[in-house]
């Protein structure tokens, strides 16, 4: 049997959480890219379905070689750069270091 005091604990701690403003900007959030992401599943779920019911095995394995080599290319490309990016754009916005943040992001598009 659940203790009363521990769920009306958890309870109060829920509702103080949603009071927050940016508790509530970071759950909308996470609930966006949840849902986008899972649009994306379904759509691809989609595609897999019609291009193996509509063109055939062997085209869905030339198809599904392609986007697996491409993803590894694009996983080697990249080397953990945008997380590094993500990264020090942060501290640079913390430390009020637009110079850098627009300096940073022109290279990236020249």
């Amino acid at each position: 049997m659940p203790d009363v005091k521990m769920l009306k604990k958890i309870t109060n701690s829920i509702k103080k959480d949603f009071k927050e403003e940016s508790f509530r900007e970071i759950l909308s959030g996470s609930a966006t890219t949840f849902l986008i992401r899972m649009l994306g599943l379904v759509v691809g779920y989609a595609f897999t379905f019609i291009v193996s019911r509509y063109f055939g095995s062997h085209i869905l394995g030339a198809h599904t070689l392609s986007v697996t080599v491409l993803m590894m290319f694009s996983v080697i490309g990249r080397l953990g750069m945008d997380t590094h990016l993500v990264k020090n754009f942060a501290k640079d916005q913390a430390e009020d270091r637009w110079d850098k943040i627009l300096e940073v992001y022109q290279k990236l598009l020249w």
